[in-house]
């Protein structure tokens, strides 16, 4: 329940939008609220919520990777088709939405993925094996020991629980219970480290992991970049790559992630770039 209640949470805080012309006016949607036909403009750093076919692009690349696996940013233009789920981290563009809910290429993926079911993990095999084979046993055991009640000449009405009790209690109900418990327990220990787990067996994938391996997609990192240091070429001081950088990052018609960076650590001048309203004060 609390990973349930974070997820909510998440969700909300991430829910994504799209300004959608209608009209002649630009709106602010909601995913549900965005229809086949409907005109969608995008600026970087926006996620494109429906299929739909490009109308016009100004430098636009998109990541689409939560779809292809390629972190590799990929350049698109008028008339070629873009999917849901996709992120612009450069330019701009417009594009007619085709296909929405349960139509668009992403929703078609994560029903597949919502098919599939992970395989049991070995401790939840072996305890399969386990009441497999004391069911086998108990079927024997219980004729059995009727068998020696009737032969003791024991009444039915005391034969019977006898024989129940003697074989109900072979089931590790208690077994059964510590193993959901130990799960439950573990799986709430890594959500107060900030990790969210699907299913209760990955505790047990992860505690048989010694080596971490990651991809390119950056699944487990930030969407994110922060400007650390400048490093000047030979002949050029830092101050001056620094007034260079932060008229650049003014003059630019579109943003993106790397100029977002720029910005917040090196200030524009308080002159304009060319005419450009500063940086800074277009997003303000």
């Amino acid at each position: 329940m609390r990973a349930k209640r974070a997820l909510d949470r998440l969700a909300a805080l991430v829910a994504p939008t799209a300004r959608v012309v209608r009209d002649g006016e630009t709106e602010h949607l909601g995913v549900a609220d965005v229809l086949t036909g409907d005109l969608v403009r995008v600026e970087a750093g926006d996620q494109l919520v429906a299929d739909g076919r490009l109308e016009e692009a100004s430098g636009l690349r998109l990541d689409e990777a939560i779809l292809t696996g390629e972190s590799q940013a990929v350049p698109r233009g008028p008339g070629e088709e873009v999917r849901s789920g996709s992120f612009a981290v450069e330019g701009a563009g417009a594009y007619v939405v085709t296909a929405v809910g349960p139509e668009s290429y992403a929703e078609r993926i994560a029903g597949e993925a919502r098919a599939f079911r992970h395989p049991r993990s070995p401790l939840e095999r072996a305890l399969n094996r386990l009441l497999l084979i004391l069911v086998a046993v108990m079927v024997p055991l219980g004729l059995l020991l009727g068998f020696a009640l009737w032969r003791l000449e024991v009444d039915v009405d005391e034969a019977v629980p006898r024989s129940v009790a003697a074989v109900v209690s072979l089931v590790p109900e208690g077994l059964i219970l510590l193993t959901s418990l130990t799960y439950a327990v573990a799986a709430l220990r890594m959500a107060r480290r900030g990790a969210l787990v699907q299913q209760l067996n990955a505790i047990e994938s992860l505690a048989a992991v010694d080596v971490v391996c990651l991809d390119k997609t950056g699944t487990l990192t930030e969407g994110s970049l922060r400007l650390v240091a400048l490093v000047p070429a030979e002949g050029v001081a830092e101050e001056e790559l620094a007034a260079d950088l932060a008229r650049f990052a003014a003059a630019s018609p579109s943003r993106n992630t790397t100029l977002e960076a720029i910005a917040a650590a090196r200030p524009a001048p308080a002159e304009e770039a060319e005419g450009h309203v500063p940086f800074a004060s277009r997003r303000g």
